[in-house]
């Protein structure tokens, strides 16, 4: 049951880094179609070192249109279930970064990704090391956000709900990537049933499915709903717990359209 739409300011990305004064055209129409904003900038951490007065005018700007937003948070190299513990505190600190500016903006939810590595990391240690990690940071978390803990190069739903039911906290659930999901072994409609109450949030996007690139920019294509193998309209219906849902794609008018087709009231 999806309870709102949201547009990733992924989406605008070519548009600022082109022309630093463009805003891109998510915001307007989000405006236009009653829908949220996912802010996605922060994603690239240097833009809460160095270019933070210009990220943050952009997300002002984009402000002004709707105050209905979430928060992704960086994700580049971060792993917090990393076998050296050097590098879970360069996550916790990033995560500590991020949490008074979803705060500033109003976010509702922030999502963090998991960070698990096939090649590096096996079920027994990713779950209980992740648990500890995700259990430390709550303590940091501000009052009204909830965490969404999104699949990315996780190849099967019980890691991530292996994680929830650990960490085992209401301001903690699950984000489905259905794009990144569609790229592994396991069926996107067990993802949704593995992931049961703990989901709260949807990535939406299509792709062609998996190939030998797996999940990589070769595979993940982050195309608009109706642009790939999966039935997107008959996934989201299929889900009965209330989620949030973002447009994921740079294809963002195409996917905007998609929905008024599919979900007009």
């Amino acid at each position: 049951m999806i309870t709102k739409f949201y547009i990733s300011t992924s989406a605008d990305f070519s548009y600022s880094y082109e022309n630093p004064d463009d805003i891109g055209p998510s915001a307007p129409l989000a405006k236009e179609n009653g829908m949220g904003l996912e802010l996605a900038e922060y994603c690239i951490t240097w833009n809460i070192d160095d270019n933070f007065e210009i990220t943050d005018r952009l997300i002002r700007e984009r402000l002004s249109y709707t105050d209905d937003v979430l928060f992704h948070a960086p994700y580049n190299e971060l792993c917090p279930a990393a076998i050296d513990p050097m590098i879970r505190e360069v996550a916790k600190k990033r995560y500590l970064q991020i949490f008074p500016l979803a705060e500033k903006y109003g976010a509702k939810k922030i999502v963090v990704h998991s960070g698990f590595d096939p090649m590096l990391y096996r079920h027994e240690w990713f779950v209980p090391e992740s648990v500890k990690f995700w259990k430390d940071i709550l303590q940091y978390l501000p009052e009204g956000i909830i965490l969404t803990l999104e699949n990315v190069m996780d190849p099967y739903p019980e890691l991530l709900k292996d994680v929830a039911t650990g960490v085992n906290d209401p301001r903690f659930k699950l984000c489905l990537d259905i794009g990144h999901a569609n790229l592994m072994p396991v069926p996107v409609s067990e993802w949704i049933r593995v992931f049961g109450d703990d989901l709260s949030h949807l990535h939406v996007h299509n792709n062609e499915g998996p190939n030998h690139s797996g999940i990589s920019a070769a595979g993940d294509l982050h195309h608009a709903p109706g642009d790939g193998i999966m039935d997107v309209k008959a996934i989201l219906d299929s889900i009965k717990v209330p989620v949030t849902a973002t447009l994921e794609t740079q294809h963002i008018k195409e996917a905007v359209d998609w929905v008024r087709n599919n979900y007009a009231d």
